[in-house]
């Protein structure tokens, strides 16, 4: 839309009545001058229209690049850096901020500095504050910074990133990266440290490990203790053979211990005598994780030179057993249920 008419005045009253003391103003000639008004008062509002907005603020899209100078432009594409206070005979660069007297200012236009009020008026110098100094804004030490006001940060962070990128060790080299080191590294940087867990992860693959599920086949070849705690393969309850010895003179109840541990000696018989397994419920017990299905291996000694009648206990399924003097009885017991307890146990041999 081009610019409002310009509005010009048609008739001088004042001059029209001195000149006609008495005479009435001519209707048509204020027609006129009035008309002459709303025509570039319309023009006005149409144009203000078209760049405000009813909140007061510019109209969106009213600015375009071409309505700032090549200066602005510039400024407004450079990066700000804050260089503390102005100071006189030193080179400065578009964005850089300085502070004058309490006042922030930034740089315009490239140049090196005089006095400042003849650059500032020259141009060179855009104030970018009401007044209020960086210096003067209050600001809490965090970190590294012990800074208590905007400024003096500015000016730690500009100092720190300095030193940083002019570090002759390179800010990304794990070598230059020093580490505290953990359980197991020896490591003392970061390289080093990720080396070491590289290695490990690499022979990971050849370790038995102390937990956890694992399939192992293959030939492997053992140095040294090995101990073991309970586990289980497949369906059959393994676990170190641990000896439990029965030696009462008495008919003897097996405990669960005992039966899980694997191997029952009896001894110290004077006759013949009926002993008695162990409840289901209370071997399910002695079990880790048991589940239907899993069995356990249990062999029975004889040393006492008696016979033994070996009985079921509550919640087993067996058939009674007669072990004769100096020899031994094979069992395995397989876990039919768990919710309610119960053991089916078989005889695999006997051997004197």
């Amino acid at each position: 839309m081009s610019q409002p008419t310009n509005y010009n005045k048609v008739r001088n009253f004042s001059e029209w009545a001195a000149a006609n003391p008495g005479t009435v103003y001519s209707g048509a000639d204020m027609d006129q001058e009035f008309d002459n008004i709303e025509t570039t008062l319309d023009a006005t509002l149409n144009n203000l229209a078209i760049i405000q907005r009813d909140d007061g603020k510019l109209a969106n899209a009213s600015v375009h690049q071409d309505s700032f100078s090549s200066t602005a432009l510039s400024l407004i594409a450079s990066d700000w850096t804050p260089r503390g206070l102005w100071a006189t005979a030193t080179a400065y660069v578009i964005g850089d901020v300085v502070e004058n007297s309490g006042a922030s200012y930034v740089c315009s236009v490239v140049h090196t500095s005089g006095t400042f009020t003849t650059d500032h008026t020259a141009g060179k110098w855009i104030a970018i504050n009401g007044g209020v100094a960086a210096s003067e804004i209050v600001s809490s030490p965090v970190g590294s910074l012990t800074a208590s006001n905007v400024q003096s940060a500015l000016q730690e962070l500009d100092a720190d990133l300095t030193a940083h990128l002019n570090d002759t060790a390179d800010a990304h080299d794990a070598t230059a990266i020093s580490y505290a080191g953990s359980s197991g590294l020896s490591a003392v940087t970061a390289e080093a440290a990720l080396d070491e867990l590289a290695v490990e992860k690499a022979n990971d693959a050849n370790v038995v490990h102390l937990t956890g599920a694992e399939l192992i086949s293959g030939d492997k070849t053992f140095t040294g203790k090995i101990s073991a705690t309970a586990t289980t393969t497949g369906n059959i309850w393994r676990s170190p053979k641990t000896i439990t010895t029965v030696s009462a003179d008495a008919p003897s109840t097996y405990t669960a211990a005992g039966i899980v541990g694997g191997i029952i000696v009896r001894t110290g018989l004077t006759t013949s005598r009926s002993d008695t397994m162990d409840t289901a419920t209370n071997i399910i017990a002695a079990l880790v994780d048991p589940y239907v299905g899993m069995s356990f291996e249990l062999t029975v000694i004889n040393n006492s030179g008696w016979s033994i009648f070996l009985l079921s206990g509550a919640g087993l399924t067996m058939t009674a057993e007669t072990i004769p003097s100096a020899a031994k009885l094979s069992l395995v017991g397989i876990i039919t249920g768990v919710g309610i307890p119960a053991i089916t146990v078989y005889p695999t041999g006997r051997y004197s």
